[in-house]
């Protein structure tokens, strides 16, 4: 009798034992965070907007090579005294000039404010003319500067005065020419890089 009821005992004793064991289980599965099944939900959203302007000041950098010669921002101060732009006239902004002074370089594009893409292009228009007239001075970058140009896609408007410095022989006419192939360079890339976002 007595070992009917040890042996009733244990097995009471275990029951309870794996009763125990399996809400344990259970508990744990329940605090493991469960995996989505639909795949959409693991994709990566954090995507940053691509910043057109910075994109675009890199294409025209990276087809210029090591002649590309602005390497330092330019200041709001800067920005308004050579080129009357004002902050309302654009959304955003990307200013380059060279350290070295006697470099004439500059790149200037803008993501314009509502209405105001002619505004600018007339500002950049006006700044390139100031900059031909004082070229007096500056004889030797006179050509570089006659062959400034002003570009437009939209809201988007750059003023462009690239390229490398003419090292040749002391001809108005060849230095010409080699100013006009190399602002070309920047305006192809330009051009280009508007054709590929279409």
């Amino acid at each position: 009798m007595k070992r009917k009821i040890l042996a009733a005992l244990s097995a009471l004793t275990l029951a309870a034992v794996l009763c125990g064991c399996s809400s344990r289980n259970e508990s744990i599965e329940n605090e493991v965070p469960s995996v989505p099944q639909d795949s959409s939900a693991l994709e990566d959203n954090s995507e940053k907007p691509i910043d057109v302007l910075q994109e675009l000041r890199e294409a025209i950098a990276t087809a210029y090579g090591d002649d590309y010669l602005p390497d330092t921002d330019m200041t709001q101060e800067m920005i308004q005294n050579e080129f009357a732009l004002t902050p309302d006239m654009y959304e955003e902004i990307v200013a380059q000039a060279p350290m070295i002074g006697f470099h004439p370089d500059r790149l200037v594009i803008v993501k314009a404010s509502p209405d105001m893409a002619d505004k600018v292009k007339q500002a950049f228009e006006a700044a390139r003319e100031s900059m031909i007239n004082a070229q007096v001075q500056y004889p030797s970058n006179l050509a570089k500067v006659n062959e400034a140009r002003v570009l437009q896609n939209g809201d988007y408007v750059c003023f462009m005065l690239l390229g490398a410095p003419y090292e040749g022989e002391d001809d108005s006419i060849k230095a010409a020419d080699f100013a006009k192939e190399q602002i070309q360079i920047g305006i192809n890339a330009f051009n280009e890089f508007f054709e590929k976002s279409e």
